[in-house]
């Protein structure tokens, strides 16, 4: 709707008071709902009516029709002292409440201390004194009903629907998910809002927009209970028309003056039944007095208001322009909240993003700990591949010396098997020594000869152990050669090992290198969402200023408005009274 567009239609329909054999939250939110609307009626019909004929100075006996509602529904809205709904919210957030302790607790608050309650003949339920009846609730099963979560993943989706109005509906749902992913929202998350409390808040909405209008109402009257045509229950007709303040609007409606119309369409419409009216222009006030009293109307049937056409026209044009004031207020306010929700929203993007930030570098703090230890182990591992090299080293000299010493062994057991040659031989080439020599040393031959016997033995005992270390070599059972085939197992081990404590620092060091580049990208966003927000700011702060002197104009509208309409009241009166 535009600026101009102040008068439009609109058509509301409830479900009517409801009273069964088995009353639950349902028609508790129902009733409420028709008892508000009774308000208003009772206010529109009886109240501002009096006050209208007050107002234009109609001589009139105020009536006090005995329907004031606000003990009902204060008993059930307000929070101070605790009501109904106030009682059923707290008690949904209690851990261990229960329905039957709301009944409880209700009880002991408003049982014999307010007429419009009492306690129920049920274990569980309560009497409330509405406009229509006493209704007899149930509280069985009140605060699972109060609760009734809706699925978040639901709500948002339906917020996001392209329809306006399916978006519409849900956009409070979505803006309380909202605030809240992570524990923040502008509902914070711990929190819900409760069936009691939505209701009570559109019912709210819904009484200020019609506060707003000119309403009109069309009571619909069921005529039996049957839902058969052509049967007509007169008790049943009268106690709806009873309750529904209809009687009342009646009985006002005869002794007041229900039909206004101006001067002028009044002159336009009856002036032919008045002969010998004045020709040219005539005050419409002074025109329609004249008109009547040559008419020779009973003055009990008509009052002349002391406001005039053009005073009615003046107000009517002033109430109109507040009203396209107030819609500009509200359309500047509306656009101040959405900023705000916008920046509630960036900000906690803004904070969830320092969180995202704070744990990356948490982690790239942690990785570079960790690629510390990787180093720290990937060092101590090279200190020990190399003292496995030089034991590998060590092991391989003592393997060479093995073989020197099997060579050696071949070589002692030849001379073993020369030394175990026939007598006739060894004696043959003794002999000739001895005789080529017997000449020359007789002592010396004689100390060999007696040396031959201990060094025979000797050559025998290094012929067995000789024996016995190449039977070991040949079933590989030398204590060396396990020690160097355990060597050589182990360097593979660790060259194994130290392979994979490679490939380990250099995934780490590539994940932390991902985390700093995600951290970068990360800055880079909180800084752009850092100047996005201070310029929303600076879009608030404009907005604010817009809506002061927009309120100051609406009041400075106000004052010249009403200033003038009563120098224009005094003017009149000044010119009547000459």
């Amino acid at each position: 709707m535009g600026l101009d567009d102040s008068h439009f239609i609109g058509v509301l329909d409830i479900a009517g008071f409801e009273i069964f054999d088995d009353n639950s939250f349902e028609q508790l939110c129902i009733n409420y709902t028709n008892e508000k609307l009774q308000q208003f009626f009772n206010h529109h019909m009886f109240v501002l009516e009096q006050e209208e004929y007050a107002r234009e100075q109609i001589e009139w006996q105020f009536i006090d029709f005995g329907r004031d509602l606000q003990p009902t529904i204060d008993l059930i809205e307000v929070s101070n002292p605790i009501g109904i709904f106030s009682c059923l919210d707290e008690d949904c957030v209690m851990p261990k409440a229960t329905d039957k302790s709301f009944t409880e607790k209700l009880n002991s608050l408003w049982d014999k201390k307010s007429n419009k309650y009492r306690s129920s003949r049920l274990g569980q339920g309560f009497v409330l004194t509405h406009y229509a009846a006493e209704v007899e609730y149930s509280t069985q099963g009140w605060l699972e009903k109060n609760k009734d979560p809706l699925n978040d993943n639901i709500t948002r989706l339906l917020s996001e629907s392209t329809d306006k109005h399916v978006a519409n509906l849900f956009a409070d749902c979505a803006d309380t998910d909202n605030d809240a992913t992570g524990g923040r929202s502008r509902v914070k998350r711990g929190l819900f809002r409760t069936v009691a409390q939505r209701h009570k808040e559109q019912l709210h909405n819904l009484m200020t927009q019609l506060h707003s209008t000119h309403p009109h109402f069309v009571r619909c009257i069921l005529p039996n209970h049957k839902k058969k045509p052509k049967q007509f229950n007169g008790p049943l007709v009268l106690d709806q028309l009873r309750c529904n303040g209809v009687l009342e609007g009646i009985r006002i409606a005869r002794t007041g003056f229900p039909n206004r119309l101006p001067f002028a369409e009044f002159r336009q419409r009856y002036e032919v039944l008045c002969r010998d009216m004045p020709h040219g222009y005539l005050e419409g006030q002074a025109a329609a007095a004249l008109m009547l009293d040559k008419l020779s109307l009973d003055k009990t049937l008509y009052r002349l208001e002391s406001q005039l056409e053009d005073q009615e026209t003046e107000r009517s044009k002033s109430q109109r322009s507040v009203r396209n004031v107030d819609r500009i207020v509200k359309d500047l306010q509306s656009q101040i909240d959405r900023k705000d929700k916008q920046n509630s929203q960036l900000s906690d993007d803004v904070s969830r993003m320092r969180d995202k930030v704070d744990k990356l570098l948490q982690t790239i703090e942690e990785l570079q700990s960790a690629e510390s230890a990787i180093e720290l182990a990937a060092r101590r591992a090279e200190r020990e591949l190399r003292e496995e090299k030089e034991r590998a080293l060590r092991l391989e000299r003592e393997a060479e010396g093995l073989r020197s010493m099997r060579m050696e062994m071949g070589s002692v057991m030849g001379g073993s098997m020369r030394t175990r040659a026939p007598p006739n031989m060894w004696r043959t080439g003794f002999g000739i020594d001895d005789d080529r020599n017997s000449m020359i040393d007789v002592p010396k031959r004689k100390s060999s000869i007696s040396r031959a016997p201990s060094l025979t033995k000797g050559l025998e005992a290094r012929f067995e152990e000789a024996k016995a270390g190449l039977e070991d070599l040949a079933k590989g059972d030398s204590p060396s050669l396990r020690d160097a085939a355990n060597a050589d197992k182990e360097i593979l081990d660790l060259k194994s090992s130290l392979a994979q404590k490679e490939d380990i620092t250099a995934a780490a060091i590539e994940k932390m290198r991902r985390a700093e580049s995600l951290a970068a990208e990360m800055q880079k966003e909180a800084m752009v969402e850092r100047e996005t927000s201070a310029q929303l700011q600076k879009a608030k702060a404009a907005l604010e200023k817009s809506l002061n002197e927009v309120q100051i104009k609406v009041v400075d509208l106000e004052t010249k408005g009403y200033s003038s309409a009563s120098n224009d009241i005094k003017f009149l009166h000044k010119r009547i009274q000459e």
